[in-house]
């Protein structure tokens, strides 16, 4: 789409063009406006459905960026515990070793 936009009216292309980018948060007052407007009646509900559309995307994407995170952080949390259980593995490892060097040696 073409925004043919001057100086002057910069500000209308701007109340067009960004508000239905923003999250639910900012639904209210962009509906306000929206009401505000001399509109027909049609392109009001237009407005208002696209908008409660918008607050639903945003929502959704809330929520997928939330269980990523949850996931990012489970996945973290078992990378650290896998570390720590080789870890101790190698240690027990490596202590039974030197006990059985330290009994042979006793025998021998």
């Amino acid at each position: 789409m073409y925004w043919h936009c001057r100086e002057h009216d910069t500000g209308k292309v701007r109340l067009i063009a960004w508000p239905f980018l923003l999250p639910r948060y900012f639904a209210a007052s962009y509906l306000e406006k929206i009401m505000s407007q001399t509109h027909s009646k049609s392109r009001q509900k237009a407005e208002i459905a696209f908008a409660n559309a918008q607050s639903q995307f945003f929502a959704r994407n809330a929520a997928v960026e939330e269980l990523d995170f949850l996931a990012l952080a489970r996945e973290e949390k078992t990378r650290r515990l896998r570390e720590a259980r080789l870890a101790k593995e190698l240690k027990d490892r490596k202590t039974a070793t030197a006990a059985l060097v330290a009994k042979r040696a006793k025998l021998a």
